[in-house]
């Protein structure tokens, strides 16, 4: 109850714009997509902020599709999705379940991308393509790079350890509008 609260007052005076709870699978990617592109073509008139939205949730929902665990436990969903505005920003929320082995080197991505300076980010991007360093999944680290520079590095992540193997991965992400 008490993280119910939490997260009600993060996104007080905000307006949900589409959310979903369940299993995600490919079908549940375009769906979510598409109707998150929908309902932001009634709120948002200027197309570069969509655009953006729809690039950091792209990268976010394929990051939880491909490294993601499919994890549910009772009175638990394996995936949340939020996607709210607050004024002219938007706010995109996700929970899901990752390996506990995974958080600290997640914590180190996300660290090493904040701190990085605009001019710094491109010459990283560049040198991460270049490189061409893929994991076991396809892949190359790019999609939290993304994330994090599509949102100008306004974001905030949370782990909590479920059990022994598995942990509980929330983003925020807020895309500021024009």
């Amino acid at each position: 109850m008490k993280e119910v609260l939490e997260r009600r007052l993060k996104i007080k005076d905000s307006k949900v714009v589409f959310s979903y709870m369940g299993k995600l699978s490919p079908d549940m990617v375009d769906m979510i997509l598409e109707m998150s592109e929908s309902k932001l073509k009634i709120l948002e008139n200027k197309s570069t902020v969509i655009k953006r939205i729809m690039n950091v949730l792209i990268e976010i929902l394929q990051n939880i599709f491909n490294h993601g665990e499919d994890f549910s436990v009772v009175d638990h969903q394996s995936f949340q999705f939020f996607l709210y505005q607050r004024g002219k920003n938007y706010l995109i929320v996700t929970e899901n379940f990752i390996k506990t082995a995974n958080v600290d080197h997640l914590i180190s991505k996300f660290n090493d991308y904040l701190s990085l300076k605009n001019k710094d980010m491109a010459k990283a991007y560049r040198r991460a393509l270049d490189i061409g360093e893929f994991s076991i999944k396809g892949g190359a680290g790019l999609g939290l790079f993304n994330i994090v520079r599509k949102s100008n590095g306004n974001l905030e992540y949370e782990f909590s350890e479920i059990d022994d193997e598995n942990s509980l991965f929330k983003l925020s992400v807020q895309i500021k509008g024009d």
